[in-house]
């Protein structure tokens, strides 16, 4: 409570005078080896770090600037980095529903996958500055800014320990930092968002759609002709390449990729041929995406057996860390919810809608985790102790949010019975999608429906969304349920 005055008269003093201070503009590298030869410096991963005072100056103009530009809708309604209220699940989503409805159509749906060389340390500050001032950040705000991004420098720390055992240190010389945002600072993510302001708007087709989480850009190309989608995605390419070429990023077109959707009945026979200059863009049956594995029919088999192998892994060491800490049990839930659950909550509004043979591997992973845990006999039952420790099945994490995705989304989806023009007493329940094709129901939206009408009507009718997510987790952590199948027969007594 000391530093409180004297610290708010010195950022306030930089914000009037919109100058950032030179000594919290040094960043100390260090190098985290990745894997491979040990002598190669391509394998080891730079971590910036930055003065901790340097964090408070950010965070002060990190919500002026935020508050600004969401006050005045200025970031595009496709970017989902970085930002309240969106993720990369909002991102997921947005994405997913596009391909469906596509398919559902009966088009075909090319989701190209662009990939930017070194985006965040590539940003050219005076392009920046000019950006940031055609957003309406004039005057101070904006001289700060540029007084944040100038001048900034760097060193390189690396340390090693000598015949002794000790440990010695060595920092190289300070070099200047000509461009780019500052990694692992706040202002950093933002500064870039507004740096790809006015990506989407490069895309003039009315038959592609964009999708972006900060770098991470995408394209969805619908249509019922394979020819048109190449004309499509060909002069979209160029708009896009033209684009990042005048904010001098780089499009590697080497890792940049396409995948065709389409159910398996509408499998097309020849390939589109996407190019770019020269170069002919690679098709994939399945690619990276967010973290997650998509693959062209949204079957969600490699994602799901990816997350089966991360589950083994976390296991492994929940059994091997419950050896030292037996009958521990907040701290072996610690393990738990860092090697386990994080990856099965990651992404799962999107894979859940997988086939019922994927994710029955699921649950057999999360009962040896409770055996663990509460040290419970093989033939034991571990039903009831996931209430205990207040854990959702991967059943109850899949409806959790899904039904979450539809509560965020309602006021844009019908509400049954809606076309009489009056109120009904089904007023709290939301219309079904009608499917022309199975393919549809593994977009969120359309899972979700079912559920949320499904919740008690005391849930759906709390207004703040983080209160409905906390009741409704309550809600299914007492139901622990082994089957989607259980969910809507509990829901019926």
């Amino acid at each position: 409570k000391f530093l409180i005055k004297p610290l708010t008269h010195l950022i306030n003093s930089s914000f009037i005078s919109g100058i950032f201070p030179d000594k919290l503009k040094i960043s100390k590298v260090k190098t985290v080896f990745k894997k491979g030869n040990t002598t190669d410096p391509n394998n080891y991963r730079p971590l910036a770090i930055l003065p901790s005072f340097s964090k408070i100056y950010e965070r002060a103009m990190y919500m002026r600037l935020m508050e600004f530009l969401e006050t005045n809708e200025l970031f595009d309604s496709e970017q989902h980095g970085f930002r309240p209220g969106k993720s990369v699940t909002t991102a997921g989503i947005d994405f997913i529903e596009s391909i469906t409805d596509a398919v559902d159509r009966g088009d075909y749906a090319a989701g190209i996958f662009m990939d930017l060389c070194k985006a965040f340390d590539s940003v050219s500050h005076n392009n920046l500055i000019s950006t940031l001032r055609d957003l309406g950040i004039i005057g101070m705000p904006l001289n700060w800014l540029q007084s944040y991004l100038k001048d900034r420098k760097q060193y390189v720390e690396t340390s090693f320990k000598n015949k002794f055992n000790q440990l010695i240190c060595i920092n190289s010389k300070l070099k200047n930092i000509l461009h780019g945002v500052p990694q692992g600072s706040i202002l950093g993510p933002i500064l870039f968002l507004c740096y790809l302001n006015g990506l989407p708007q490069t895309v003039k087709n009315s038959g592609t759609k964009m999708c972006l989480y900060a770098d991470d850009s995408n394209l969805i190309i619908s249509n019922k002709s394979l020819q048109v989608i190449e004309d499509q995605a060909q002069s979209d390419l160029i708009s896009v390449r033209n684009y990042f070429s005048n904010k001098n990023l780089l499009l590697n077109l080497e890792k940049t990729n396409f995948v065709l959707f389409s159910t398996r009945q509408n499998k097309c026979v020849d390939s589109p041929k996407i190019e770019i200059g020269q170069v002919k863009l690679n098709q994939l049956d399945s690619t990276k995406f967010l973290g997650m594995v998509l693959d062209k029919n949204l079957t969600w088999n490699e994602h799901t057996h990816a997350v089966l192998n991360k589950l083994s892994s976390g296991l492994y060491d929940l059994r091997s860390i419950s050896k030292f800490c037996r009958l521990d049990v907040l701290k072996l839930k610690l393990v738990y919810f860092a090697h386990i659950h994080s990856h099965i909550s990651f992404g799962i509004v999107l894979y859940g809608a997988t086939s019922d043979q994927n994710l029955q591997s699921i649950p057999h992973i999360l009962k040896q985790a409770i055996h663990i845990m509460i040290n419970l006999e093989d033939r034991e039952s571990a039903k009831q102790h996931f209430q205990t420790l207040g854990i959702l099945t991967v059943y109850g994490l899949y409806i959790l949010d899904t039904v979450v995705a539809v509560r965020k989304a309602r006021d844009r989806l019908p509400v049954l019975g809606s076309s009489h023009g009056y109120l009904t007493r089904n007023q709290n329940q939301l219309a079904v999608p009608k499917l022309k094709l199975e393919f549809k129901r593994k977009k969120p939206l359309v899972a979700g429906v079912k559920f949320y009408n499904s919740i008690p009507e005391n849930i759906k009718s709390i207004p703040n969304v983080k209160l409905f997510r906390l009741k409704l987790k309550e809600y299914l952590v007492d139901k622990t349920l082994y089957s989607f199948n259980e969910f809507f027969e509990s829901s019926v007594e």
